[in-house]
């Protein structure tokens, strides 16, 4: 129960610290925000030990339900524990070639899954985990998602580490899966993807 504490608590401080990221904000709006039910959509970053997370939340659906939260079922891959399927399914990200490419076709399954979930789960704060949508170029391609759960107040998660780290554990990843790139041609090719003001402001853009 001590590890359920610490995770439940580190999304809600990961979400306060959302909150600074994004700016002023008009305190009429965080007022009637106060009472509405929460969606933490945890986009990663990649290599931040998002599986770690991930694995908890789906491990321990009992102790989140304790603390107010969720962990949605819809879209969930039961392999990797978060919410890949829901990603591809919808569109958001090219997927890798052990996947079908007939997963799309699934997607009004999918949307009115999410629909019936966030009903279910109405008077639960719920978590979506897919460190696929870092790689978002357009965070308004989340429209027909975030439709969905408009009953609710939206907070991104994003856990963030030093460039230089977060850049060279991602090459060995890519290493290790088999590619051949010299590093600093993959450098120049994904410096983008640690660039956490970009990021911030594609995120903000939706806000």
């Amino acid at each position: 129960m001590a590890t359920a504490l610490r995770v439940t608590r580190l999304f809600f401080r990961l979400a306060a610290a959302e909150l600074a990221f994004s700016g002023p904000m008009k305190i009429s709006r965080r007022e009637n925000k106060l009472q509405m039910k929460k969606l933490y959509i945890h986009i990663g970053l990649p290599k931040t030990a998002s599986s770690l997370v991930q694995k908890f939340l789906y491990e321990n659906p009992i102790a989140l339900s304790e603390h107010g939260l969720h962990y949605v079922k819809s879209g969930l891959d039961l392999n990797l524990r978060c919410h890949h399927k829901l990603v591809w399914t919808l569109g958001l990200h090219v997927p890798p070639k052990y996947v079908d490419t007939s997963i799309s076709n699934g997607k009004e399954d999918l949307l009115d899954n999410l629909i019936a979930e966030n009903t279910k789960y109405a008077e639960k704060d719920l978590i979506i985990s897919s460190e696929l949508l870092t790689f978002l170029n357009d965070f308004s391609e989340l429209g027909e998602l975030l439709d969905i759960f408009c009953n609710r107040e939206i907070l991104f998660v994003v856990v963030l580490r030093p460039q230089d780290e977060f850049l060279e554990s991602l090459y060995q990843q890519i290493v290790k899966d088999g590619s051949a790139m010299k590093f600093w041609d993959w450098v120049d090719m994904s410096i983008k993807v640690a660039d956490y003001n970009y990021l911030v402001r594609r995120i903000m853009r939706i806000a």
